[in-house]
C-alpha cells in the first residue's frame, strides 16, 4: 500500500496499523508496549485484557519489524498512539486515497492478522498470539472468502496444477 500524500500524522497511524497487521495487538497494547517487551526477535507483553491473569503473550516478530520507529532508550511506549477515534479517521483518509471502499477501523489490524494466521492452518498457535482463551473466540477473527474454500479443497484432494 503506497499512501502519496500521507502527512506525518497519517504516516504515524499507517506504521502502528500495520505493525498489528503483523502482530494481531490491540490497540491498547500498541499504547503500552515498550522496548523492554521486546528481546531478540520475540515481543511479549501482558495484553491489557489479560492484565488480571497475568498471561504472557508472545509473538515472533518477522517482517513488521521495519514498521517500529528508530529505538529511543527509556521506559516510554515504542509507539506514541493517537486516541482510537482519531487513529481510526486518519485510516478513513488512508483507505479513502487508495480506494478502499470496506470501513476500516484499528480493529481491522486484528482480524487481518487472524486471517492470514489461521490460513497457514496453526490454529492453536494463532489462539496463543491472539491472547485467546478459547479456539472459538481465534475463529471470529478468521475470515475467508469462496476462492479460499475452492483453493484449498482442490489442494487437499489434487487437483490444482
Amino acid at each position: 500500500m503506497r499512501v502519496t500524500n500521507a502527512h506525518p500524522p497519517t504516516k504515524k497511524v499507517l506504521r502502528y496499523f500495520l505493525f498489528s497487521c503483523y502482530t494481531g495487538l490491540r490497540i491498547s497494547d500498541i499504547k503500552r508496549i515498550t522496548w523492554a517487551n521486546i528481546s531478540e526477535d520475540l515481543l511479549s507483553y501482558v495484553p491489557m485484557k489479560k492484565k488480571k491473569q497475568n498471561e504472557t503473550v508472545t509473538v515472533p516478530l518477522t517482517l513488521e519489524k521495519k514498521y517500529l520507529p528508530d529505538f529511543v532508550p527509556g521506559p516510554h511506549p515504542i509507539f506514541n498512539v493517537f486516541s482510537d477515534p482519531v487513529s481510526n479517521r486518519y485510516l478513513k483518509e488512508i483507505a479513502d486515497e487508495v480506494s478502499i471502499k470496506k470501513s476500516i477501523t484499528y480493529h481491522t489490524s486484528r482480524h487481518t492478522f487472524g486471517t492470514l494466521m489461521a490460513q497457514t492452518g496453526h490454529l492453536p498457535e494463532t489462539q496463543k498470539m491472539m491472547g485467546h482463551g478459547s479456539i472459538r473466540t481465534t475463529m471470529e477473527y478468521v475470515h475467508t472468502s469462496h476462492d479460499d474454500i475452492v483453493k484449498v479443497k482442490r489442494q487437499r484432494f489434487g487437483l490444482d496444477t
